[in-house]
């Protein structure tokens, strides 16, 4: 039986007419002017924003602009971001070259002035040339990185300073502006944002069935702008036994049988055996310049029925993020600006604490979904120094690996944006033994189960996890730095197994048993469970014939009343049951069956096998008999149930158990004799024939 387990994934990007992009004009929340010559004024309410320097005088002009994101949904990828400014006079022709830095601390359009004007991060200022500032009329500034780093990160969007790039030279040179002020409103800034929602994928993997490679992966694609479907590949990762943490990608799209609908925005893929595979989606802005924003890696994994599958997960800077964070602690000499300058071109994750200088940590999430569907029994983290760890006399490595429970994004993060972290789900990794570098011992080895487990129940919250010294502001430098990207170096090792959906005990004492349920999760809470002898319906079909019969209104009806994704039923007779799980609002969203009854077992016979409750004849064997013990005990009323899984000539009945294998029809005391020349069978009792039937009876 195929088990089938629904994940929930988290964006990924995605040439196909479904996706959309997003334009809207955005208007300034505060703009002001502040003047060098009048250094305590406010200029927040005037007609014009002006950069300006005037030699004669020495006198600088600059202005803010600052702009509400908040119509824009936060986890949006804008593609274009202009701002737009209405010039109303040009002092100049050469050298009006504009300068646009972010702000680095608020400020209000009421109370700025020279005096008290915020600083700006000159790291990433945006140059607007001479070619485009020295026209009247309007103007149009591409600042696409600013947007989109004030959109992720909200408390940081203090807006921005413009002023002229060069604010000494000769001979005077302006450029004013309307601002929101000025009484046409059509003159004043905006903000013209183009942007497109992730690609959400809803994925679903039908794991293979007992011995078979029949897995399957369904994928529902919404957002986005559009795929380029030639790039949707599957790889399978394939461990190198030879060398420790080596594995290599196999594409497998061909023999998965890929198939893209774009109609119904789907992707499926079948012929799946178990292991570790990965995922890939180029959204079709990926073709334009190759910006890695724009694909998007996802692995997912398939199991098998009754088998423990194990691999590896190579890690990567396409397919992970793994950023190193830094600040500059109080006591620096010299401090650099490392708490707000973003290290994702670094390849190398450093943890490390230098008196008096710095402080390192870093962050890794895996573009992965753990399947609530499967047991987890290793993810062992196995990640190598980048040279060498190192501790001083009087300072320690001690490591803290610790749950991540807020969002970032590897390109954007700094110290200052760092993530919150869970304090107690924590993973601590203990100082290294030698003082000084420790050239011997290379590696960590971890296990990281409580993160996986984690994200199985919190699909939704897979933000990864920090490492970061147990402590810092220590008197001697500690390190524990690691490699990044090597694939050889930085790599989990995983072992799982399908957890079974159902599963049933019987007690031979009592002669009853329980049935436990496993049901998806993700689903409205509370949960109905209901269990039948015959295959249950739709809640509303139930409720057709039970509602004039019953005191209950159908919304009391359809609501659940077990706020678990788990259930037991017990003290139940032997019998084939059938359990509908139902969410709260009454949507059928599993069924299972199972078979309640005693283990059977061969009580003596020739060219018999039971295995996982399947009786079948010895291969190769021209002839098969024996007896089964545990279904009707002797002077009991009572009766058993079988399937017939692959037809042949037959026969099963009862027979005293102190008796010898049957041999005749006439030996059975109560018998069904099947052949499959006729496709029939007959019931014969006592040696005598009572009743004849053909296949598909019952």
């Amino acid at each position: 039986m195929k088990k089938l387990s629904l994940i929930l994934v988290v964006s990924f990007l995605g040439f196909t007419s479904f996706g959309q992009t997003i334009t809207t004009s955005v208007s300034p929340k505060y703009d002001a002017l502040v003047n060098s010559a009048e250094p305590n004024g406010n200029f927040g309410t005037i007609n014009d924003l002006i950069a300006r320097y005037d030699p004669s005088t020495d006198e600088i002009q600059r202005y803010y602009l600052q702009f509400d994101f908040s119509s824009i949904p936060n986890n949006a990828i804008i593609t274009s971001a202009e701002l737009i400014m209405q010039s109303s006079s040009i002092i100049g022709s050469t050298n009006l070259d504009l300068s646009i830095e972010r702000v680095d601390s608020t400020w209000h359009e009421d109370s700025i002035t020279w005096i008290n004007q915020p600083g700006t991060y000159f790291s990433d200022q945006i140059i607007i040339g001479n070619s485009i500032t020295s026209r009247s009329g309007t103007q149009s500034f591409d600042v696409t990185s600013h947007a989109q780093y004030f959109l992720n990160y909200e408390r940081l969007n203090n807006g921005w300073s413009i002023s002229l790039r060069d604010e000494s030279s000769s001979p005077e040179r302006s450029i004013t502006y309307f601002s929101k002020e000025y009484s046409d409103g059509a003159r004043e800034p905006k903000l013209e944002i183009e942007y497109i929602l992730p690609l959400s994928l809803s994925t679903a993997v039908q794991h293979c069935s007992l011995g078979q490679s029949d897995g399957q992966l369904h994928v529902d694609l919404s957002g986005g702008s559009s795929i380029l479907s030639s790039s949707i590949k599957i790889h399978k990762v394939v461990r190198d036994n030879n060398q420790l943490g080596k594995a290599s990608l196999i594409n497998v799209t061909s023999s998965s049988n890929v198939i893209y609908d774009g109609d119904l925005r789907t992707i499926d893929a079948s012929n799946l055996e178990p292991g570790i595979y990965r995922l890939r989606v180029d959204d079709a802005l990926y073709s334009l310049n190759s910006d890695r924003k724009y694909r998007f890696y996802k692995y997912f994994l398939v199991a098998r029925e009754g088998e423990t599958t194990s691999g590896i997960l190579l890690p990567s800077v396409n397919y992970q993020e793994g950023v190193r964070i830094a600040t500059d602690k109080p006591t620096a000499s010299n401090p650099s600006g490392l708490s707000d300058i973003n290290q994702s071109s670094y390849t190398n994750l450093y943890v490390t604490d230098l008196e008096n200088n710095y402080e390192y940590a870093s962050l890794i999430q895996y573009f992965m979904d753990f399947d609530d569907q499967l047991e987890f029994t290793k993810a062992d983290l196995t990640i190598k120094a980048a040279n060498a760890f190192y501790r001083g006399t009087n300072s320690t490595n001690a490591t803290n690996y610790s749950l991540v429970t807020s969002p970032w994004d590897e390109h954007i993060v700094t110290w200052n944006t760092r993530p919150t972290v869970d304090p107690i789900l924590v993973i601590d990794i203990p100082t290294t033994e030698v003082i000084g570098y420790d050239t011997l011992d290379l590696f960590d080895s971890l296990s990281i189960l409580p993160f996986v487990e984690y994200w199985q129940d919190n699909p939704s919250k897979n933000y990864g996890f920090e490492i970061a010294l147990e402590s810092y502001n220590q008197t001697q430098y500690a390190s524990r730095n690691y490699k990044g990207s090597s694939s050889n170096k930085n790599f989990i090792e995983f072992e799982f197994r399908l957890n079974p959906s159902i599963s049933s005990t019987y007690n031979e004492t009592t002669n009853t048993g329980e049935i436990s349920v496993n049901a998806p999760k993700g689903n409205p809470l509370p949960y109905t469970y209901l269990l039948s002898y015959n295959s249950l319906p739709e809640m509303n079909d139930i409720w057709q014939v039970v509602k004039d019969s019953i005191d209950q209104d159908s919304v009391t009806f359809f609501r659940g009343d077990v706020n678990s994704e788990s259930f037991t039923f017990t003290d139940l007779d032997p019998e084939r049951y059938f359990v509908g799980v139902y969410d709260n609002d009454g949507v059928k969203i599993a069924e299972y069956e199972t078979i309640l009854s005693s283990d059977l077992e061969i009580f003596t016979g020739e060219n018999l096998t039971i295995e996982n409750g399947d009786l079948s004849v010895t291969s190769g064997a021209p002839f098969a008999a024996g007896v089964l013990d545990g279904l009707v005990e002797k002077n009991d009323a009572g009766a058993f149930e079988f399937e017939i899984k692959e037809m042949g000539d037959f026969t099963i009945g009862f027979i005293n158990a102190e008796s010898n294998p049957a041999g005749l029809i006439s030996d059975f005391d109560f018998a069904f004799d099947f052949v499959a020349a006729i496709a029939g069978f007959e019931v014969y009792s006592e040696g005598n024939v009572v009743f004849t039937g053909s296949w598909g009876w019952r």
